[in-house]
């Protein structure tokens, strides 16, 4: 995987901002200096909808003062690529009626605010462009010259979806929040994307899909003036499977775990505090993110 193509730079408000939210907070401290870090115990569970914690819901048992780093809009990954939804035109060929698959929307045909789809899919490559076609005709499109996801020889897979837009307002956008989740035929995990900020990859669903744990490691705080004033946290994660691995904030990553080999990459920027400045009509309140992808790689 390559690594660089990550690295797309955005401002945290932009509208097409796909990141996971992870929120921690002080209760009850009062911190003058911005890389003082909050007292953190083992929360095994703590993540998903549970709040709290980060990542897949543990954090390391550790307190005091966390190593300043570059919170900038700049510094930040960003993970890529995104999906375009094709509304069903024609029952796709190929497919039974006995086989589920599918996609609903709601909102408007120019933006739909929800879309979910699962079952069954076609996938073709035609110009760079990867397409996934459900049985009832619905399509999603990886963006044109996008890394397109690890997809077996047969064009037949397995694929769940699902793409949120919070509007903030008018002028200021949106928050996104998707989810990607393709399988081969026996359901084997292929590739899971998801950018997102409004709930965590439990520690759950990570088990689900790896057979192993992992939990958040406290690393470095920083603070960002700009149209408000925030202070941000950038921890780290680590892979308990057959040994230890730790995934640095952002760096594609090889994991071995009992579910196969994978490359992952994890990124969590965490909203600690803020304040408004002189925001204006587009001031877009900034909030955490994160972004997780595995890519199989071996079985």
């Amino acid at each position: 995987m390559n690594a660089d193509r990550w690295r797309r730079i955005v401002r945290l408000s932009f509208p097409s901002l796909l990141l996971l939210a992870t929120l921690c907070c002080c209760s009850g401290e009062s911190k003058t200096d911005p890389t003082e870090g909050c007292a953190r115990t083992s929360g095994g569970g703590g993540g998903g909808g549970g709040g709290g914690g980060g990542g897949s819901g543990e954090t390391s048992g550790t307190a005091g003062k966390l190593s300043a780093c570059d919170v900038s809009p700049t510094s930040l990954v960003v993970g890529a690529p995104s999906w375009r939804y094709f509304p069903p035109a024609a029952v796709t060929q190929g497919m039974t009626a006995s086989t589920a698959s599918g996609c609903t929307s709601v909102g408007p045909q120019s933006q739909h605010t929800l879309v979910t789809c699962e079952g069954r899919a076609l996938w073709s490559r035609e110009a760079g462009q990867v397409t996934l076609t459900f049985l009832d005709g619905s399509r999603l499109a990886i963006e044109q010259g996008a890394p397109a996801p690890s997809l077996p020889a047969t064009p037949d897979v397995w694929v769940k979806f699902s793409r949120f837009v919070t509007v903030v307002c008018p002028v200021c956008g949106a928050n996104v929040d998707t989810a990607i989740e393709i399988r081969d035929p026996s359901r084997e995990l292929l590739w899971y994307l998801s950018l997102s900020s409004a709930e965590q990859l439990s520690q759950k669903q990570f088990f689900e899909f790896f057979g192993a744990s992992a939990y958040l490691i406290p690393n470095c705080r920083g603070a960002r003036d700009d149209c408000y004033h925030s202070v941000w946290e950038k921890p780290e994660h680590s892979v308990l499977a057959a040994q230890e691995t730790p995934l640095p904030y952002g760096a594609s990553t090889a994991v071995t775990t009992p579910n196969g080999q994978f490359e992952m990459i994890w990124a969590t920027t965490v909203l600690i505090s803020v304040a408004p400045k002189d925001c204006g009509l587009d001031g877009r309140p900034p909030i955490s993110n994160e972004a997780f992808e595995a890519r199989r790689v071996a079985k």
